[in-house]
């Protein structure tokens, strides 16, 4: 008898350990092909990923494009702490026209990792913008540039707009995505359509679902989630999962294990840090001295667009334009990049190109 159970133990360990090393296994063929994709062979190339000092810290970035002459795209990521620095094979449509730099903000990813997984417990939102300023001044006299474009995702366009409000003067053009503009407000927008969607489906436990968390706005986290779960099940345009985004960061080349587990612990202590529930564009100041653009997803229920429209008819510029990307939900920057960069070489390359006479 105990040499049976003996048999069928050591059958069972060698099972796990033949999961193990093909997971393992699979992962790295992923990331090399991923690392494949990722080679710049063009003479005028760029591929840089570096640790930078900004204001007293080291600030992680990455320079990526096919030809370092071209006017230089800087990506302000949201969460806050969610970097899109390591899904760099998503931004390889950009780099031919494109030199894009991601910067991991204090909080986020290998910026949060080298100062000890920890952020300063009196960091502010204008302290990250400082410290974007720093950054896209640094990544202008390494490049060589006048001016770069600044480009803010969610969390990362209010960051962006602090920063443009700022310094204009070393940015061509502010693109706003996802446009964060009121968390409850939009939430409200949201939950009214997903409940309609809902309704014309005909689904019966949806309706009944989110019927019984109610509108917003929600005193526990786990309403507001329910009712993102049943968005994600019947808005054909929402953005990625958070299952989807671990496997993307498990396959992401030149991120190694310890990398994705300071994401995850940077994206917490981000959310601790942060109130995104206090964040009001629409009591911050509403005149620019540089060009506005919104790119926005017509299904994103995150920050939807009804509300963005409402702030972009409040500013004031030199020059505004609003795009609407239909099919496209709140990360239409990486889900819909085609679309995207059209959107962004129509309205805002020939600024940056003439910017760089």
């Amino acid at each position: 008898m105990l040499r049976v159970l003996g048999k069928t133990l050591l059958g069972l360990v060698v099972l796990v350990a033949f999961l193990v090393a093909a997971a393992f296994g699979y992962r790295a063929w992923r990331q090399h092909d991923g690392e494949r994709q990722l080679a710049i062979t063009a003479p005028s190339g760029i591929d840089e990923a570096i640790f930078v000092p900004v204001r007293g810290a080291e600030h992680w970035i990455t320079i990526r494009g096919q030809d370092r002459s071209n006017p230089v795209l800087f990506v302000v990521h949201g969460g806050p702490g969610a970097p899109l620095s390591p899904l760099a094979t998503s931004f390889l449509i950009y780099e031919n026209d494109w030199t894009v730099v991601h910067w991991d903000q204090p909080g986020a990813g290998k910026t949060f990792a080298r100062a000890g997984d920890a952020i300063p417990p009196s960091t502010t939102i204008t302290d990250i913008a400082a410290d974007g300023i720093a950054v896209a001044e640094l990544i202008a006299n390494q490049l060589r540039k006048k001016k770069v474009v600044l480009l803010g995702l969610s969390w990362g366009s209010v960051v962006g707009l602090e920063m443009a409000r700022a310094r204009p003067d070393i940015f061509t053009a502010y693109v706003g995505t996802g446009l964060f503009v009121h968390r409850d407000d939009g939430r409200a927008i949201a939950y009214e359509r997903v409940l309609s969607l809902a309704h014309a489906e005909n689904n019966a436990e949806a309706i009944a679902a989110i019927e019984a968390i109610g509108p917003p706005p929600y005193e526990r986290p786990a309403d507001a989630r329910a009712v993102n779960e049943w968005t994600a099940a019947l808005a054909p345009g929402e953005s990625s999962s958070a299952a989807d985004r671990l496997g993307q960061l498990l396959f992401a080349p030149r991120e190694s294990l310890a990398d994705v587990q300071s994401y995850f612990r940077g994206y917490m202590a981000s959310d601790e840090q942060f109130d995104l529930g206090a964040m009001d564009l629409r009591t911050s100041g509403s005149n620019f001295a540089l060009p506005m653009v919104i790119i926005h997803g017509a299904e994103d229920y995150d920050t939807p667009e009804e509300l963005a429209r409402v702030y972009f008819h409040s500013i004031a510029a030199p020059q505004k334009t609003f795009v609407t990307l239909e099919g496209a939900g709140h990360t239409a920057l990486v889900d819909h990049a085609d679309e995207f960069l059209a959107a962004l070489n129509e309205h805002v390359l020939p600024l940056a190109r003439a910017a760089d006479e």
